[in-house]
């Protein structure tokens, strides 16, 4: 993956009086608001990097942006090559696979394979460079996903014109829409595919899977430290509730296994009756994995309704999670208590 620093050299030669300061400062007139017009050698634009994510600030015009709408402002296409950086370091180019939640999945050969995975990212827009009043930022806050997490997580507009949920629109009924997209990859940071889920409560195609690879997908490999703890959920979204935290997307959690993590912790939905996951838990337990079992008083259907419902703080996830985590007989017993 090529960082800031790159693509902020490519464009330097656009900003007046440009410098790096530091590894992570860079100097230069505003492109924005021209700095001065009396005194062409003030510099009052800067890209700083505090730790997180980069960011664009002037202290003339006052314009305060992440480094993406920055850079897109300067340069779209250099921008659709910037988000395009940030998924993979070796990024492949078409899909092998559509599925939604409706049918089975069918392997699809798009006409276009060369681009297909391109076009597709440059139809996007990263989560951190949309307005702070965007309907998307006030969705993933509402689900309770920190901001820090923006940065990796994209915006398809309904617009798009030329994307595979366009070309395929066929196949989902006009029911596409506009969608937040996270990009999924493999533990050594290839990309694998895109998780596509709708904003719209009213459509019942809540998630559209971009499969590159013949292969189940598993989000949450970004960041992940195998040293130490790591959880296992099955939504994307309660993924974000816990550090260290792996989403298997489905109730089977056999490529997380196979991981070999020595300390793991796994977290199915809160449903005891269903009989179609019952198999799945005995395997589990069988296998001696590590299990939350829900306590029987918390009537949620997953963490993050546990927390939307006021069941448990968020700040008190990881606790709860690890105060009801059993293994071997044990967990056995919790199991058969449980789902009675």
């Amino acid at each position: 993956m090529r960082d800031y620093h790159q693509f902020l050299d490519q464009v330097s030669h656009r900003l007046r009086n440009f410098k790096w300061v530091s590894r992570n400062h860079a100097n230069f007139s505003c492109p924005f608001c021209g700095d001065s017009r009396k005194d062409r050698s003030k510099t009052r634009g800067y890209v700083l990097y505090d730790g997180n994510s980069p960011a664009f600030y002037c202290h003339n015009c006052h314009e305060a942006i992440s480094f993406g709408s920055f850079l897109n402002k300067l340069d779209p296409s250099l921008y659709h090559e910037y988000n395009f950086s940030k998924l993979s370091d070796k990024p492949p180019e078409s899909f092998s696979d559509i599925k939604h939640t409706k049918k089975p999945k069918k392997a699809l050969k798009p006409t276009n394979e060369k681009t297909d995975v391109h076009k597709f990212v440059d139809e996007m827009t990263v989560i951190e460079d949309l307005d702070r009043n965007h309907q998307a930022r006030e969705y993933l806050r509402n689900r309770n996903i920190h901001e820090k997490y923006f940065d990796n997580i994209f915006y398809l507009p309904e617009e798009n014109k030329i994307g595979l949920l366009e070309r395929y629109h066929g196949k989902f009924k006009g029911k596409t829409g506009s969608r937040i997209v996270f990009p999924t990859t493999d533990i050594s940071g290839c990309l694998t595919g895109f998780v596509c889920r709708t904003m719209n409560p009213e459509n019942d195609l809540r998630y559209i899977t971009l499969k590159i690879f013949d292969k189940d997908l598993v989000y949450g490999f970004r960041g992940l430290d195998m040293t130490k703890r790591v959880y296992a959920v099955e939504g994307i979204f309660d993924s974000f509730l816990l550090p260290n935290c792996l989403a298997s997307l489905s109730s089977d959690f056999s490529r997380i296994k196979a991981l070999g993590i020595k300390d793991l912790i796994i977290i199915r939905d809160n449903e005891p009756r269903s009989k179609i996951i019952q198999p799945l838990w005995q395997r589990d337990l069988d296998d001696g994995c590590r299990m939350m079992i829900w306590p029987k008083e918390i009537e949620s259907k997953d963490l993050q309704d546990c927390v939307s419902d006021g069941e448990i703080p968020l700040r008190g996830m990881e606790d709860f999670v690890n105060r009801n985590a059993y293994d071997g007989f044990e967990a056995k017993l919790k199991y058969e208590a449980w789902r009675v």
